[in-house]
């Protein structure tokens, strides 16, 4: 075992390198006014900030069917292209609206975070498909990537989606409460400076039509999850999973793959399930 004394610690850096948003926000040559309108309207047109400021000043926090209905006829001035019957909840944070669509019918519950901040040219950054659930306390984060959240998809309440790449939610997919997929990695190769202060690379994250993520699962960058796969909760899922596999575990490892069913008891590749133990899995 290593003494912590005979460690070499290299001096470090006089001068930490910033991440590019806090050199944005401790940028002394542009004004408070100017950083809000960039960082959180995304837009720094004054009809666009003024349009933010009395819809989201006066709409956000009221509640009732008034404040449902309100929203649903009001934020579309908001967004980049608002479906029809979209109800959204008290306290919904919109941060650069114009950069998000949402798709018909979906639903954003009370103190929900959409951020649809990116440096791609194609809009939207942050794109809700048809009939989509996303759950109390949810924040979706375009850290200059994209996210894609396809149709009859639901997110549970408290999940983290972040995304530098792209991170896609195919149709169907469903996220159990405090997901979080984080959509980079952060470096650490140096010594001399500290990790805030090093370089993040991203590869995206998807996961597949009709998956089920489980509580608490933590899913790394660069992971790609098949088709109708079963994530067990608290699972730690570093590598790729194919189709129709039932994984779990830290990090999750493949226990089984799933067949689809006919009229006798369910199967799996080598292995027969009894109808109650179908119920279990």
């Amino acid at each position: 075992m290593v003494e912590p004394s005979e460690i070499v610690r290299p001096e470090r850096p006089t001068e930490v390198p910033k991440t590019k948003q806090q050199a944005l926000l401790t940028d002394a040559s542009v004004s408070a006014l100017w950083k809000y309108r960039l960082l959180i309207v995304g837009d720094l047109r004054w009809s666009a900030f003024l349009r933010y400021e009395l819809l989201t000043m006066f709409l956000a926090g009221l509640g009732g069917s008034l404040g449902l209905w309100l929203r649903q006829k009001l934020y579309r001035f908001l967004f980049h292209r608002m479906g029809r019957g979209v109800a959204i909840g008290r306290y919904v944070t919109l941060r650069a609206p114009f950069r998000i669509a949402l798709g018909d019918r979906v639903v954003l519950e009370d103190f929900v975070l959409l951020d649809g901040r990116g440096d791609s040219e194609e809009l939207p950054n942050l794109l809700i498909g048809d009939d989509v659930f996303i759950g109390r306390g949810t924040h979706l984060v375009c850290r200059g990537g994209t996210i894609r959240i396809g149709a009859r998809a639901n997110v549970g309440p408290n999940c983290l989606i972040q995304s530098v790449r792209e991170v896609v939610l195919e149709d169907h997919v469903l996220l159990a409460p405090f997901v979080y997929i984080a959509g980079a990695t952060r470096h650490y190769d140096r010594l001399d400076v500290p990790v805030i202060g090093q370089p993040t690379s991203s590869r995206g994250v998807r996961i597949g039509r009709g998956t089920w993520v489980g509580a608490h699962v933590f899913i790394d960058d660069g992971v790609r999850i098949g088709r109708d796969c079963i994530i067990g909760a608290g699972s730690v899922v570093l590598h790729d999973i194919p189709d129709y596999a039932v994984a779990y575990g830290v990090p999750a490892r493949v226990a089984r793959l799933r067949t689809p069913q006919g009229p006798g008891p369910a199967r799996c590749r080598g292995l027969e399930l009894s109808g109650e133990e179908h119920k279990d899995s």
